[in-house]
């Protein structure tokens, strides 16, 4: 018995190892969110949408969708449309 280690592989198997790409590669160009976008994005949200259901609106991934709101801390843009949302169905009284 050795201990010597014999691989099993043939040798005519073996590859080099690649480098992996680096992320810079594959991204696609950066689309920036205009202000408008941005106030949409928060009235979807403020009128109870999901991220996937404004990505699909807004043509973005969820994922984007997700992150401009934290970047942009727009959490409270949305409270607050939707507190006005909330209001103007409760003051008007089943008018209309």
């Amino acid at each position: 018995m050795s201990l010597i280690f014999k691989p099993k592989i043939p040798f005519g198997f073996r590859e080099e190892v690649k480098e992996e790409p680096t992320s810079n590669e594959y991204r696609e160009p950066h689309i920036k969110w205009t202000r408008k976008e941005l106030d949409q994005l928060v009235g979807l949200r403020a009128a109870g949408c999901s991220y996937l259901v404004c990505a699909k609106y807004m043509k973005r991934g969820h994922s984007a969708c997700t992150s401009i709101i934290v970047h942009y801390d727009l959490y409270g843009e949305i409270a607050a449309k939707r507190k006005a949302f909330i209001e103007g169905v409760m003051n008007n009284d089943g008018q209309g």
